[in-house]
């Protein structure tokens, strides 16, 4: 079985490019600046991170650190990560984008900055092919709704995540903004049920309508909920080791799989933070598929949807 995981074609739809940075791929940059090694060193010493607190003050200062000026960082980051999933015979992926619609001014030069990565994470071959989604923290929402429907109808995007910490604001909160990026048919991602529960993904259902949730373990406690996500067709997006690493879940097994399975409801197996908690796709469906026993065909209805969930940039744009 180890060798049918590595082999099966894969599919990953909530990657963090923030999260992605580990010692190794920073040793593959350190012709760039003479304190690169020393950052890899130092995150070296930051493992394992286990809770928000310890990546929030070890890990994320290394990376910030790092990935100054974020512009051209996160691009070289954005390619090795294309690279280590074709390795890993993955087919599609997913990478979430936050940061940029700060650093970069509105506009041309927005608009330019994707469709340069977007050309840079084209292989020849079209495997992997990577499409591109903005991720923003709940409170950044509204203030950035006109770039991200620029770009989207624009085909520089091909959807939005919204993170962020879920019990500090709850998505009615933003049913308007986010009812501003629907109406321009976007894909729309929410995190929500890590540490919220059943309520609080109810909110999210109601007020944001996503097309996919990502983590969303915590719904698996009400019949009643898994009951809607069966019949709304939203997509969850399942990232095992960061839900054992942040105390979602106590162990692997309690990864509601088998029950997203018996209720009919599409998920996707993911990374999240591959840097930050030390997984790659290949490690999290081997994870999964030995603590559950899925079959060849389970992966590939896993992989399948994946790809019918997957956020399609329009093709009138600019990639």
């Amino acid at each position: 079985m180890l060798d049918l995981v590595a082999a099966v074609p894969k599919a990953e739809l909530h990657c963090h490019c923030d999260g992605i940075l580990d010692p190794d791929m920073m040793r593959g940059f350190a012709a760039l600046d003479p304190d690169v090694e020393h950052i890899a060193e130092t995150l070296e010493s930051v493992y394992p991170v286990t809770s928000l607190e310890r990546w929030a003050a070890e890990y994320h200062p290394l990376a910030e650190r790092f990935l100054n000026p974020l512009p051209e960082r996160l691009r070289l980051v954005a390619i090795a990560q294309r690279e280590r999933w074709r390795r890993q015979n993955v087919k599609y992926a997913e990478l979430f984008i936050s940061g940029i619609l700060g650093a970069v001014v509105e506009g041309e030069p927005l608009r330019e900055w994707f469709r340069a990565l977007a050309l840079d994470l084209s292989p020849p071959d079209g495997i992997p092919q990577v499409n591109l989604v903005v991720c923003l923290s709940r409170t950044k929402v509204a203030r950035h709704v006109n770039k991200i429907v620029d770009l989207a109808t624009g085909g520089l995007i091909a959807g939005v995540a919204i993170a962020g910490d879920e019990l500090a604001c709850p998505i009615r909160d933003l049913r308007d903004p986010l009812g501003a990026i629907r109406q321009h048919d976007i894909g729309i991602e929410i995190h929500v049920g890590e540490t919220g529960g059943p309520d609080w993904i109810r909110d999210t259902l109601d007020y944001g309508q996503p097309d996919r949730v990502g983590h969303g373990v915590r719904a698996f406690e009400d019949p009643a909920l898994i009951e809607r996500l069966a019949k709304l067709q939203v997509h969850v997006e399942f990232c095992p080791t960061s839900n054992l690493r942040l105390g979602a879940i106590r162990t692997v097994e309690q990864l509601p799989i088998r029950q997203a399975l018996a209720a009919g409801i599409a998920f996707s197996i993911n990374t999240d933070d591959p840097g930050v908690f030390q997984c790659s796709l290949t490690s999290e469906l081997r994870l999964v598929q030995e603590s559950f026993a899925l079959s060849e065909p389970d992966l590939q209805k896993i992989f399948n949807d994946s790809l019918h969930a997957a956020f399609r940039p329009r093709r009138t744009g600019g990639v």
